[in-house]
């Protein structure tokens, strides 16, 4: 009998391309947020000013709002009033806050943009919407490059609403700033390095932060301005 011929050998298996951060199909929350594909490319590899922007604002009115909590004892104050926010962020982080420089007339505008790190209540008070331990910070880089596509997606089927309209000149100086200065940065391998990669950390706090900004502050409250609920 003839010999049975030797079947063909198999094709070596492909493996599939790993995606990157301009992959649709990226599972942005899965991914690690200093190489997201195995060639070194950083979660935050698309990101514009104005992502950088929504990334400080998420870390900051996160801390500020579980901050305020533990600062202020008074039951009757259960969080910042969305028309106190100016002032509590520069008693915070010794900025100023201003909506005119995110392109709003309004504070609640602001804070929509951040609505998965904070919100409003039926009272305007701001309300955190992440535990205040967080094990570190990666969250906030991928709600942030989570943001960035739908913004893209929302742009891209012609809502004019989605654009942003930041004044670069106020905050490029600002977050540029920062970062040059080390302002995201605790050590090595922690934060926001000099190349823009990773967000890492497990405590964030500028200059300042620290207890003892509402002292005093509680004797003005209820008459108006900064000092109370308008």
């Amino acid at each position: 009998a003839a010999p049975a011929e030797a079947a063909p050998a198999a094709a070596p298996a492909v493996a599939p391309a790993a995606l990157g951060v301009a992959d649709e199909d990226l599972d942005v929350f899965g991914a690690n947020v200093n190489d997201v594909n195995g060639t070194g490319e950083p979660l935050c590899s698309l990101f514009a000013l104005e992502d950088w922007v929504l990334l400080m604002l998420r870390v900051e009115f996160h801390l500020m709002a579980h901050s305020f909590k533990k600062d202020v004892t008074d039951p009757e104050r259960s969080g910042i009033h969305v028309d106190n926010v100016p002032y509590y962020y520069n008693k915070y982080f010794r900025k100023t806050f201003l909506a005119s420089h995110y392109g709003f007339e309004s504070n609640e505008k602001v804070v929509e943009l951040l609505k998965d790190t904070v919100s409003l209540n039926q009272q305007k008070v701001l309300v955190p919407e992440l535990d205040e331990d967080l094990d570190n910070f990666d969250l906030f880089l991928k709600l942030t490059e989570e943001g960035r596509r739908e913004r893209e997606l929302l742009i891209d089927l012609g809502e004019d609403d989605a654009v942003l309209r930041f004044n670069h000149s106020v905050l490029a100086a600002l977050v540029y700033g920062n970062m040059a200065k080390g302002y995201y940065m605790k050590g090595p391998g922690k934060g926001l390095d000099q190349k823009g990669k990773g967000f890492q950390g497990k405590t964030w706090q500028g200059k300042g932060f620290e207890k003892g900004y509402d002292k005093g502050y509680d004797k003005g409250y209820g008459k108006g301005g900064y000092g109370g609920w308008e």
